[in-house]
């Protein structure tokens, strides 16, 4: 009787398994849309592109959600002078509260 309940717990694991590259978006048909920061990607993938959390890094850094291999959510945008944006992304452009930091200035505020 124990025989019956471990096969269908070995099938969810391999099947667990074969899905891993989709699943961690370590595969290399996971990609990111924004110029920038599209060289390295490790997160979240769906149907090809970035999609969830993750960490996209080209010129650029982002770590933060994606949709549609965009950044869409909450992310921290990091450019190569090292100024930043933290705050909300809509469609991979700066939309809602963020927090804009270049050299010693600050800008608080909602982004359209």
């Amino acid at each position: 009787m124990k025989t019956f309940k471990i096969i269908p717990l070995i099938c969810f694991a391999l099947l667990l398994l074969s899905q891993s590259n989709n699943l961690t978006g370590q595969g290399t048909d996971c990609k990111v849309m924004l110029p920038g920061i599209s060289g390295k990607y490790s997160g979240g993938c769906k149907k090809g592109l970035a999609h969830g959390t993750g960490t996209a890094q080209g010129m650029d850094t982002y770590v933060g959600k994606f949709r549609r291999g965009l950044p869409d959510g909450t992310g921290t945008y990091t450019w190569a002078d090292g100024s930043y944006y933290e705050g909300q992304w809509k469609g991979g452009k700066r939309e809602g509260k963020g927090v804009m930091v270049t050299g010693e200035s600050t800008q608080t505020g909602y982004w359209k």
